[in-house]
Formats: C-alpha cells, sequence, structure tokens
C-alpha cells in the first residue's frame, strides 16, 4: 500500500495492517478474474493441461518471434531426464543459489552463465557496477559454503 494511503487511514483514525508482499500478492491474485495480458492469457489456456509447464501467477513479459510470440514459463525437468552424475551438483547448487536475492542469482548467472562483464551488466540492469560485483561475490560465497561440517 502506498505511504500516501497509509498516511490518509492514519489520519482518519482507521487501524493500518501492513501486508507482507506475500499477502499482498495473495490477495490480488484471488481478486483477478483475468489470465494476464493478452498474449499470456493465450498462452495459459492452450497449456493449462501441461503438467511440466508451469505459469508464473503475476507473468507479464511476452516477446514477438517470428514464428508467433514467446512467454516465460517454468519448465519441469524430471529427475529421470537428468544424468546421474549432474542431478546432484545442480541440486546443491541451486538450494545455495535459493538463499540470495533473484536480482543477485540473476546477476551470477548472467556473468557465469551468459560471459557478460561486469559494466555489461550493470547497463543491462540499469545497476550500479558495484552492486553488480557484490552480487557475484556473495554468490560465489553462498556456493562456496560447506554444508557438511558435521560430518568431517
Amino acid at each position: 500500500m502506498p505511504f500516501r494511503h497509509l498516511w490518509e487511514r492514519l489520519r482518519a483514525g482507521r487501524t493500518v495492517v501492513p501486508q507482507t508482499r506475500a499477502a499482498q500478492r495473495r490477495h490480488l491474485l484471488e481478486r483477478s478474474t483475468r489470465l494476464g495480458p493478452p498474449a499470456v492469457a493465450l498462452a495459459r489456456s492452450r497449456y493449462a493441461g501441461h503438467d511440466n509447464i508451469v505459469f508464473d501467477p503475476l507473468e507479464t513479459e511476452a516477446r514477438i518471434h517470428p514464428d508467433g510470440f514467446a512467454v516465460r514459463v517454468w519448465v519441469l525437468v524430471p529427475k529421470g531426464d537428468v544424468p546421474e552424475d549432474r542431478l546432484e551438483a545442480i541440486s546443491n547448487s541451486l538450494h545455495k543459489l535459493a538463499r540470495l536475492s533473484p536480482d543477485a542469482r540473476q546477476i551470477f548467472f548472467l556473468a557465469t552463465s551468459y560471459g557478460l562483464r561486469v559494466q555489461e551488466i550493470a547497463s543491462l540492469l540499469g545497476v550500479s557496477p558495484r552492486k553488480v560485483r557484490r552480487s557475484i561475490l556473495t554468490a560465489i560465497a553462498a556456493l562456496d559454503t560447506r554444508e557438511t561440517w558435521s560430518r568431517l
């Protein structure tokens, strides 16, 4: 809730209960009768029956593609499709990186997976180079932690 609305309610003598972001998101989704922008709504209705394709409830991103349009989704990769030697490494790294903010994860993957430099990431995301460097170092530190100290 914007500060101005909170202030007006306080001045009017009404009680104000600040909501967490998760509560606000749930409330918005419950009130929503639409499925998002037209491209996203069409994709949702077309692929609703696919168990391995999951749409973020608040997804708004869609892009023009030569064969139609593209909408961002989550795709489930079953454990059986992942080589056994890679499954544990991927699971461990995803578990450790899940503790970071979404911004820090995005910056880390742009640097490591796509090979972008600090300046390129900063200009791409509209953040300072310092934030980019800090996020990369935080992600490296998170991956470097050992959760098996008790076994040693």
